[in-house]
């Protein structure tokens, strides 16, 4: 399946109209059943869908710690996983006690590599990304349609190279309200970064979740909104 297709447009740029190509990306949906009973559904793009899928119990509170990873069989666009192994939705977890620090300047770093590391964004103009981080590297990087399965996606690809999340940072294009911000909690990275702002309810949960919230990161500036001893040589 092509992730884009090119069209024929109109393009009115400073009171003149001429015609255009524009590129335009592909959507697939996709249905998730848990056990056979029907979980969720979304639109994404055609790749790394066993990543989204394994990224979403995550980001639920369902897969975790030394759990095993879950069965899962795609057939177009259902995704089908079992429930053996896995907890329930919504569980607690404990407060975050990652010791990674990263510095404003990393972070400044990190986010041009988010943005820059997104072809489909430079061609189309409408794609989320998301990266995952260590203190010196870029661990996992993808993009889609949606901030929610961007972030997906990398988790999934985490947990199935056995990554230590505790020890990551979470970068992502979109904005922070307390379902994405949840999802870090979740899977128990210690820092999430923005270019965008968070929600006082993000804030609120990050704060009691010991989850270090960067926002606003642009041209060298940022805002720190919780637990700010992460954020070193500032």
């Amino acid at each position: 399946m092509e992730e884009t297709k090119e069209i024929k447009i109109l393009r009115v740029e400073e009171g003149k109209t001429t015609e255009a190509v524009d590129v335009i990306v592909v959507e697939k949906a996709v249905e998730f059943y848990l056990d056979g009973v029907f979980l969720s559904s979304t639109v994404c793009l055609d790749r790394e869908l066993e990543a989204l899928a394994l990224g979403q119990l995550i980001s639920q509170g369902r897969l975790r710690g030394s759990m095993e990873t879950p069965e899962i069989s795609i057939k177009g666009g259902r995704i089908d996983l079992c429930s053996k192994g896995i907890g329930r939705e919504g569980e607690n977890q404990p407060p975050s006690k990652g010791t990674i620090t990263l510095t404003p300047k990393q972070i400044s770093l990190w986010g041009e590599v988010v943005y820059q590391g997104s072809p489909l964004f430079q061609q189309t103009g409408m794609i989320h990304s998301c990266g995952l981080f260590s203190s010196t590297e870029l661990l996992e990087f993808s993009e889609d349609l949606g901030r929610h399965n961007a972030v997906d996606k990398v988790l999934g690809k985490a947990w199935m190279k056995g990554r230590a999340l505790s020890a990551c940072a979470l970068f992502t294009s979109g904005r922070m309200p307390l379902d994405m911000v949840n999802k870090a909690i979740c899977a128990g990275i210690p820092i999430m970064i923005s270019r965008s702002a968070p929600t006082a309810e993000a804030v609120e949960a990050a704060q009691a979740a010991g989850v270090t919230l960067v926002g606003f990161v642009r041209k060298g500036r940022m805002n720190l909104y919780t637990h700010a001893h992460r954020i070193t040589g500032r």
